[in-house]
């Protein structure tokens, strides 16, 4: 079901600019909430969140007794997803970009800290890690 939702999506986002360019736009109707937040000539950027979504959220049933292979997955996919946007900036309002663009950066900072002491049992890296983590949450 969610990949014929997903393909449905794709879809709508490789045929928007023709479906655009249709005097009615009945049919562009369907593909809004894919499409009215970014630049026109970024509409298929909602495919990136979809992915975004996806990376994030099946991570913990494939690596559920792993955590720090979880982190390191879940990083990887916000990292792509920070390469991506720095790319494209896709929001149609600058200070929106710069928005995603700091907070996905903080949060793979933030899983990174964490990430840095997973196989570490001594007490000395704790310190250092909730100084750090308390300041990137600060700045959230």
């Amino acid at each position: 079901l969610a990949t014929a939702f997903v393909s449905f999506c794709a879809f709508g986002a490789v045929k928007a600019p023709a479906l655009a360019a249709n005097p009615t736009k009945r049919e562009l109707e369907m593909f809004t909430f894919l499409l009215h937040r970014f630049r026109p000539n970024r509409w298929s950027f909602g495919l990136v969140i979809l992915g975004k979504g996806w990376g994030v959220s099946l991570p913990p049933v494939f690596f559920a007794n792993q955590p720090s292979l979880l982190q390191l997955f879940i990083m990887l996919v916000l990292q792509l997803y920070l390469c991506i946007l720095l790319w494209c900036m896709p929001w149609k309002a600058p200070l929106l970009n710069l928005a995603d663009v700091t907070s996905t950066a903080l949060l793979v900072a933030l899983l990174g800290v964490f990430l840095s002491g997973a196989g570490f049992d001594t007490h000395t890296t704790d310190g250092l890690q909730l100084f750090v983590s308390s300041c990137i949450v600060g700045s959230l």
